[in-house]
C-alpha cells in the first residue's frame, strides 16, 4: 500500500487535507490570501478566521468572487449541470493501465506526458473527474487538480486511493479565487473550462500569477471558427438521432459514454467561442510569451505543434492565424472545435 493510501485509511486526515499541512508554502486562503492556520479532518481555517469544510476528505475551498450572483455569472448553473453530468466518466477505466490507455488515445496527451519533466509541479484547473491529473502524476510529478464540482472530484479521489496514485491531490476551488500562492507551478493547464464561465478573460487573468517565471501555461478553449460544425449538429440534434450525425458518439460502445459526450457538447447551458489571436493578446497583457498552438498559427505547422508543443514558433500574421483556424474546421470540428495555446511566463 502506498503512503497516500495508508494515510487515507488511518481514520484521520485524507491525503488532500494532509497536503495542506505538509505544503503550507503552496496554499493560501481564497478569501483573503492569508495562510491557513488550522487544518483537521472536518475543516480548514485561515489566520483571518475564514473557515472551509472538509466533506468526506475533500477540502471545499470555494470562495465566491466579486461578480458571483450577478446576472452575468453562470457559476451555479454550470456547477449544477456538471453535478448531474460528470465529465469525463470512468466507464471502462478500472485500473491504472486502462487509465493510461484511455489518456494516450489522445496524441496531445501522450506528447504532453513526454514533454513535462519528472518532478514538475502541475496544476490542472477544471480537472473534472481528474483523469488527466492522475495520468500525469504517474510519472512522479506532483499534480494538483481543482474543480467546481465536488462529485467529480470525489470520483477522482476514489480512483486515486484505490490505485495508490499518491502524487495527485484534489480540491474544490473557484478559479476566480485561487487557493494557491503566486508562482507555485511549473505548468498550469486549463482546457475546456474558461469558455463555460461568465468571465473567460478574468478567469485567465486570475490563474496566470500561479505560473513560475520562465514556466508554462496551456489554455484550451472552444474556437469560434472550428466550433461551427458542433453548432450545426446541435440544431440537428433536436430533430435527428445524434448517433447518426456526431462522429465521436459513433465511436462509443455504450449508451452511458454516448450520453456523457452528448450532454457536454450539445446541452451545456453556457459556452463562449474564442480564437488563437485573442488568446495571444491575453498572453501579452499578462506577461507571457506565445510559444505554440494547436492548430498552429502557421499554415501546415499543426503536426509539428502537436509533436513538440513547447518548442517556440513564430506567431505568424493575424491573417495566416485566422486562415489556419478556418482550414482546420474539417479536422478539429469533428471533435468539438477545441484549440490549445501554450505560453511561457517572462522572467
Amino acid at each position: 500500500m502506498s503512503p497516500g493510501n495508508s494515510r487515507l485509511n488511518n481514520g484521520t486526515r485524507s491525503a488532500d487535507v494532509l497536503a495542506l499541512t505538509e505544503n503550507t508554502a503552496l496554499f493560501q486562503c481564497p478569501a483573503c490570501q492569508s495562510p491557513f492556520s488550522a487544518v483537521d479532518p472536518r475543516c480548514v481555517r485561515c489566520v483571518q478566521g475564514h473557515t472551509f469544510p472538509v466533506e468526506k476528505g475533500l477540502p471545499i475551498l470555494f470562495s465566491a468572487h466579486q461578480e458571483y450572483g450577478s446576472n452575468k455569472d453562470v457559476t451555479d448553473v454550470i456547477k449544477s449541470f456538471y453535478m448531474k453530468h460528470p465529465f469525463p466518466d470512468y466507464e471502462d477505466t478500472d485500473s491504472v493501465g486502462s487509465l493510461i490507455h484511455r489518456a494516450e488515445q489522445s496524441v496531445f496527451a501522450r506528447t504532453l506526458d513526454r514533454a513535462i519533466p519528472f518532478g514538475a509541479r502541475v496544476l490542472e484547473v477544471g480537472c473534472g473527474t481528474g483523469q488527466l491529473s492522475l495520468y500525469l502524476s504517474v510519472a512522479k510529478r506532483s499534480v494538483f487538480g481543482v474543480d467546481l464540482c465536488p462529485n467529480s472530484l470525489q470520483l477522482a479521489r476514489e480512483f486515486r486511493d484505490t490505485h495508490g496514485l499518491d502524487r495527485a491531490f484534489f480540491y474544490q476551488m473557484n478559479l476566480f479565487r485561487p487557493i494557491f500562492k503566486p508562482e507555485t507551478f511549473d505548468l498550469v493547464y486549463c482546457s475546456g473550462v474558461l469558455h463555460h464561465t461568465g468571465f473567460p478573460r478574468k478567469g485567465f487573468d486570475s490563474i496566470c500569477p500561479l505560473v513560475k517565471r520562465g514556466r508554462y501555461i496551456i489554455i484550451g478553449l472552444y474556437n469560434r471558427y472550428m466550433r461551427i460544425p458542433t453548432h450545426l449538429r446541435r440544431l440537428l440534434s433536436r430533430f435527428v438521432d445524434i448517433r447518426h450525425i456526431d462522429p465521436i458518439v459513433r465511436r462509443f460502445s455504450t449508451g452511458k459514454k454516448q450520453e456523457t459526450w452528448f450532454m457536454d457538447q450539445y446541452r451545456n447551458p453556457h459556452e463562449t467561442g474564442h480564437s488563437i489571436e485573442e488568446v495571444i493578446e491575453w498572453f501579452d497583457d499578462n506577461g507571457f510569451e506565445f510559444v505554440n498552438s494547436v492548430p498552429s498559427t502557421r499554415l501546415g505547422g499543426t503536426a509539428a505543434a502537436v509533436a513538440h508543443p513547447f518548442e517556440p514558433v513564430d506567431r505568424g500574421s493575424t491573417v495566416e492565424t485566422i486562415l489556419s483556424q478556418v482550414t482546420a474546421i474539417p479536422t478539429f470540428g469533428r471533435e468539438g472545435g477545441l484549440f490549445i495555446v501554450i505560453g511561457k511566463r517572462r522572467r
